[in-house]
């Protein structure tokens, strides 16, 4: 999320493709703006304060799974640098809350697949601006959808409704048919 704030100073060419000297960036690459780094994991926690009690407020015990994936999920989206790894302990508790109400964890795999794209596969294709907007164009939304499920749940359950009838293939006309057996109506 900080990735446009970033800065390429002293940009390395490393024709290896390897890491540069420490400290160093490489071509193309930003290192995080100096005022952020003191901030962000501490803001990181103090954020998880009021949005666990808001959530707190609402008295649904058994979306507690969800709200450890939302916050851990934030993590992923907040940190200035992002490893694939960094999305595992989300996973893992959007596997814990679909199987807790026996339901296949497509959320999970949603967005296991497309941190694996974003991060791993797209980052020998496009450029690392090009592979930000890429991440932030499904993470954004997808922290959106854990928020509209966490804090408004009603919101939630007609804005899934709406998509449904959207993408329902349209019910087909019904035609009687005789019980009578072919040729002998």
């Amino acid at each position: 999320m900080w990735w446009p704030f970033g800065s390429a100073d002293t940009p390395v060419v490393n024709p290896g493709g390897g890491v540069g000297p420490a400290g160093a960036v490489l071509e193309g690459y930003r290192h995080s703006p100096s005022w952020l780094s003191g901030l962000v994991h501490p803001g990181i926690v103090a954020l998880s304060v009021p949005l666990v009690l808001l959530w707190a407020r609402q008295r649904r015990v058994a979306d507690g799974l969800l709200l450890l994936a939302f916050l851990l999920f934030l993590r992923c989206l907040l940190d200035p640098w992002n490893n694939v790894y960094y999305v595992l302990p989300c996973v893992l508790a959007l596997v814990a809350f679909d199987a807790s109400r026996g339901r296949a964890p497509l959320a999970a795999a949603l967005v296991t697949g497309a941190t694996w794209l974003t991060v791993v596969e797209l980052s020998s294709m496009v450029s690392p601006d090009a592979q930000s907007a890429a991440y932030l164009a499904w993470a954004v939304p997808f922290a959106g959808a854990l928020a509209l499920r966490l804090y408004a749940p009603r919101r939630w359950a007609r804005a899934r409704a709406a998509v449904r009838a959207a993408v329902a293939p349209e019910a087909l006309p019904v035609t009687r048919r005789s019980s009578a057996p072919s040729g002998t109506s």
